[in-house]
């Protein structure tokens, strides 16, 4: 996520010991054959993929195309983890820095559970799990705890996920070592 070149970033993880890379949801900007010669070039593999929740990608849109579009973004990135050996693609329902709903809180609800279900779908047969991510209120104003992560992954599907960022975790968790989930239920963390 770092604005410099990829390569730039994968040789530093390399030099410090990691073994694995969440790649920007970028499927126009990354060719996935590329990127994992790269990684294995570097003795690395990716983990996943990170959706970018910009512009006009929002699965809370009102308007039935622009949310259509949102959930075709994301199953791309579905498809770029899969292409890259990468096991889990993290999601971010609503576009970052949006401050205005486009619904009532429950409507909302619906057009997210809506659209990560048909996402969830889509990613059971390509072999990739869903995590939600809770990012802070500074940047979303819909799923910024992990409570709320949670209850959202539990509404899309069985083996959908969460993650768990310490960045959002600090600023938005009471006590972040309490963010703990029921025993079958998985909780990445990313830092």
């Amino acid at each position: 996520m770092r604005n410099e070149p990829l390569d730039v970033s994968v040789a530093r993880l390399a030099r410090y010991g990691y073994e694995s890379i969440e790649i920007t949801g970028e499927p126009d900007r990354f060719e996935p054959r590329l990127v994992s010669e790269l990684l294995a070039r570097n003795g690395l593999r990716c983990w996943g993929v990170v959706t970018m929740m910009e512009g006009k990608r929002n699965l809370l849109a009102r308007d039935d195309a622009q949310r259509s579009a949102s959930v075709r973004y994301v199953t791309e990135c579905v498809a770029m983890a899969r292409e890259m050996g990468g096991c889990v693609v993290t999601v971010t329902p609503l576009t970052i820095a949006k401050t205005v709903p486009d619904g009532t809180a429950e409507q909302e609800w619906e057009w997210a559970v809506g659209a990560l279900r048909e996402i969830y779908a889509f990613a059971q047969n390509e072999g990739i799990r869903l995590a939600i991510e809770a990012i802070c209120r500074f940047e979303s104003y819909f799923c910024f705890r992990g409570a709320q992560a949670l209850a959202l992954a539990e509404a899309t599907g069985p083996d959908c996920g969460v993650c768990l960022d310490t960045f959002h975790m600090n600023i938005e968790e009471t006590d972040p070592y309490a963010a703990s989930a029921p025993a079958d239920q998985d909780w990445w963390i990313s830092t």
